[in-house]
Order: C-alpha cells, then structure tokens, then sequence
C-alpha cells in the first residue's frame, strides 16, 4: 500500500485532519483592538469556491482582555462564540455550539470580534482561519 494512503488512513483513525496539496493555506489575521467608541469591529477573509469546512482558532492575547468572537458568512450571521475559548468551526454537515452548519458560500467573509472588556492597551489579537 502507498505510504500516503497509510498515512490517510492513520489520520482518520486518530481523528486528524489531512491537508491536501490544493487546499488554501491558513490565513493569519493579527492586530491591535481598535479604540473608540464601537462595541464591535470586523476583520474580512475570503473563501474561495470548494470549501467544505472553515476553521478560525482565535486569541486575545491577554489574561485580563475578553474578546467576544462571531462570524459572518457573505449572506450575513453564521454564528456567535462570545467568548468562548475553543475554535470556531463551520462545516457543510457540522458546526461548533452556537455556529449554524450548512454550504460554504465563495465570497467575503469576516470574523466578528466584539470588545467585551479591555483593560490592558494596547489590546492585540490574533485569528487564523483554516479553510
């Protein structure tokens, strides 16, 4: 049997995911917290055609900062983690609690972080989205 069809193989049986040559690469989101007024701001990413699970592990980088985190898909709300601490995933069968499953739209999508209470400044944050 060929070596990448044992390692597939082993990959499913422990529960891991197995990166293909064509599947996009990770994109690394990371920044300050913007100051002002607003309860919330966004960060956009896009999806290319064919995606069939998107993964956005998300940090806030602080001890005392609470960042609240959601997700818009292109055709508005797929769902609000607040602030949980474990990642978000939207899939075409599945879905993290508090996320809705169902098609991947191509498009323009964003990660909403809500600034739910900031007490060290600069308040930095750090998102990678796995599609």
């Amino acid at each position: 049997m060929p070596f990448y069809l044992v390692a597939a193989a082993l990959c499913l049986v422990l529960g891991t995911n197995v990166a293909h040559a064509q599947d996009p690469p990770p994109i690394h989101l990371e920044g300050t917290v913007p100051d002002g007024p607003e309860t919330h701001f966004f960060r956009e990413f896009e999806v290319p055609e064919g995606i069939v699970e998107i993964e956005v592990q998300h940090d806030d980088l602080s001890s005392e900062n609470i960042l609240d985190w959601g997700l818009d898909d292109p055709n508005g709300f797929r769902g609000w983690g607040g602030g949980n601490r474990e990642p978000a995933i939207v899939g075409v069968q599945a879905a993290s609690r508090s996320y809705v499953p169902g098609p991947i739209p191509t498009g323009t999508w964003e990660v909403v972080v809500g600034k739910a209470r900031i007490v060290e400044t600069p308040a930095l944050y750090e998102v990678d989205i796995i599609l």
